[in-house]
């Protein structure tokens, strides 16, 4: 959740996708979780396109685990970074790269918490 709820910077942050595998089957779901799944039901292990705000809610209820870092948080990136942080334009990237970044952490914080029902990959 946004440290203030009428932060616009903090919304579009929120905005960031994050590639998440589903931990159940869902009925009556599969159009409005992702606009690629043409029937209604969205089996285990479905790939989903999600935003930073649904993943975190749906993660802490277990519904989903996230599998894949964002672009712009991928360990070639920051490698890159790292070389040489002074030619790298964070902006263009991704313009909430701090926000999101903070946000991603405390998603994969709350998922390394759940050791029974989610696979720590990221730690």
């Amino acid at each position: 959740m946004p440290s203030n709820y009428y932060d616009i910077d903090a919304i579009l942050a929120d905005e960031q996708l994050l590639t998440c595998r589903s931990q159940f089957d869902f009925d009556h779901l599969g159009p409005y979780l992702d606009s690629e799944i043409t029937s209604s039901h969205v089996p285990k292990n479905t790939k989903l396109v999600l935003p930073m705000w649904a993943v975190s809610r749906w993660l802490s209820l277990g519904y989903v685990q996230v599998t894949v870092l964002p672009p712009s948080y991928s360990p070639k990136f920051l490698s890159n970074l790292e070389a040489d942080p002074s030619h790298v334009n964070l902006r263009r990237k991704n313009p909430y790269f701090f926000l999101a970044g903070r946000r991603l952490v405390s998603l994969l914080r709350k998922q390394q918490q759940q050791p029974g029902r989610v696979n720590n990959r990221f730690q």
